[in-house]
């Protein structure tokens, strides 16, 4: 899971160029309430990253994803064909994550500048992600499709679509190129609720993960972090679930 949303990152364009505003100091004393609930869905993706403070998230010894130093495999991608994607069950394609990131009203580049607000964060020693294991810590930041306060609609999803197996088929001037197909084999379970609205994480029975998906405010977060270091990855996700939510 976190490979595939690592691989749709760096295709849709790797970081987003961010503007941090400096944070100021709190009043002494604020009739403001704890938490704050109102929501930030409509909301340009500048007042997300002035509360998220960008550059102190970087977890010891991590930098932004350098382009420059990544080893790039030639893509195997015709744009000319038509890429046509089924399922097994029905309506398993694509998770509602992916729709929300990238095919919602809220990626309106005119209205909202740009969302997803995207963040990826390697190894000193490996900015370009060449490693086999690239140790990334992965962060997306992007407004809920609804209004609400509850994922279930997401966490249905991955139920209903777990072990679904999902084929695409590429086709050019009426002749199938080539065809494969891939098991969605995310399950959810539970995640650290913090001070989210909702939270879930997804893993698989065969290996270690480290995903964490929360809502806050009318905002999604979806995370990956190397699994050697969850610990570190559950401290970034309360993190960002505390900005968020301070907003």
């Amino acid at each position: 899971m976190a490979l595939a949303l690592l691989g749709i990152l760096l295709l849709l364009g790797g970081l987003v160029t961010v503007v941090v505003w400096p944070e100021t100091d709190p009043p002494a004393v604020s009739a403001e309430p704890r938490f704050q609930t109102s929501s930030l869905r409509d909301k340009p993706p500048t007042v997300i990253l002035n509360a998220i403070d960008v550059r102190s998230l970087y977890p010891l010894g991590y930098i932004d994803y350098d382009s420059s130093q990544a080893v790039r495999e030639e893509l195997d991608i015709d744009f000319d064909a038509d890429y046509q994607t089924t399922s097994e069950p029905d309506g398993c394609e694509r998770d509602p994550l992916t729709e929300a990131r990238y095919f919602s009203d809220f990626t309106n580049p005119e209205r909202y500048r740009r969302y997803p607000l995207t963040l990826l964060m390697f190894p000193v020693d490996d900015p370009g992600g060449n490693e086999e294991d690239s140790r990334a810590f992965g962060v997306s930041i992007f407004p809920s499709p609804t209004e609400g306060t509850s994922l279930d609609e997401v966490r249905a999803w991955y139920r209903r679509c777990a072990g679904a197996v999902v084929t695409t088929t590429v086709v050019k001037n009426g002749q199938v190129l080539r065809q494969s197909s891939h098991t969605n084999d995310a399950v959810v379970v539970d995640a650290p609720k913090y001070d989210a609205d909702d939270t879930f994480s997804l893993a698989t029975e065969d290996e270690d993960t480290c995903d964490f998906v929360g809502l806050v405010r009318g905002i999604i977060i979806d995370m990956y972090c190397p699994p050697a270091q969850k610990d570190a990855g559950a401290e970034l996700f309360r993190t960002l679930i505390a900005r968020i939510r301070q907003a």
